[in-house]
């Protein structure tokens, strides 16, 4: 019994058991919200959870439209490929409802590349 009760306290405190001695996000409800995008390198969207839209701005460098503000969330770009094993990087950054994603070779040129992006929300 002690185990599984300090199981539970652990899961509880890493906000993924909904107790009541849980955290709460700050604005009082418990959970996340999770976004999410699919963007090829032309800069179409393919499929997303949250996600409006996505454009094409410059080489290597994408804004894709949620449909809630993003400003105090935590974006996660990767990189997409539907041959073998992506090489670059990918990283996001936003400002309300818009994150832009920027792509590299592994040279760290920005070069139009297929992402993958997350957008982790408190409710």
């Amino acid at each position: 019994m002690k185990f599984h009760r300090c199981l539970l306290v652990s899961l509880a405190g890493a906000g993924l058991l909904a107790t009541p001695w849980a955290h709460a996000a700050p604005d009082n409800t418990r959970g996340m919200a999770i976004m999410a995008a699919e963007v090829d390198s032309g800069g179409v969207l393919q499929r997303g959870s949250g996600a409006t839209s996505a454009v094409w701005v410059g080489p290597g460098i994408y804004n894709v439209q949620f449909n809630r503000d993003v400003t105090s969330c935590y974006p996660v770009a990767t990189l997409g490929s539907n041959a073998g094993v992506p090489s670059g990087t990918a990283g996001a950054s936003q400002n309300g409802t818009l994150v832009t994603v920027a792509t590299t070779n592994p040279a760290g040129t920005l070069t139009d590349k297929p992402f993958h992006l997350l957008v982790f929300c408190n409710r």
